[in-house]
């Protein structure tokens, strides 16, 4: 009886420490694969096409899942870093998007538009409105 007791209690510590074990690596390997993903789209970003970008997207999709996940388990400094990274991405699609808008003769109409979306009826758009208030 004590022999298959002291069996279940260490599989059970033997449990608990694999599960930390996996979760810590987990995330430790999430933020290593989001700052590769940024150092990546930040170097070669330009050159991706939207097979590329559909890639990135997905792999960006599924480290945050694991980023968002434990993100209470990260130190101060992790976050940033992953902040940090997710913003480097972030800045890399919109440029690219913003270069492919140009190229196509897009981007100062869905400017225009975008600001109309903004403007009151007397043409006067909100942000000025607000801050003369």
């Amino acid at each position: 009886m004590k022999r298959t007791l002291f069996y279940f209690c260490f599989a059970v510590v033997l449990g608990c420490v694999a599960t930390l074990t996996t979760s810590c690596s987990e995330k430790s390997r999430a933020l290593s694969n989001l700052e590769d993903l940024a150092e990546d789209v930040e170097e070669n970003g330009n050159s991706y096409g939207f097979a590329e970008w559909k890639d990135v997207f997905q792999q960006y999709q599924s480290i945050t899942a694991i980023t968002d996940k434990h993100y209470g388990d990260y130190s101060q400094k992790q976050r940033n870093r992953i902040m940090h990274a997710k913003s480097t991405i972030k800045q890399a699609a919109w440029d690219k998007i913003n270069n492919s808008l140009d190229v196509f003769g897009l981007k100062q109409p869905l400017i225009n538009w975008y600001n109309s979306l903004f403007e009151d009826s007397t043409g006067e758009q909100e942000t000025e409105k607000n801050t003369e208030s």
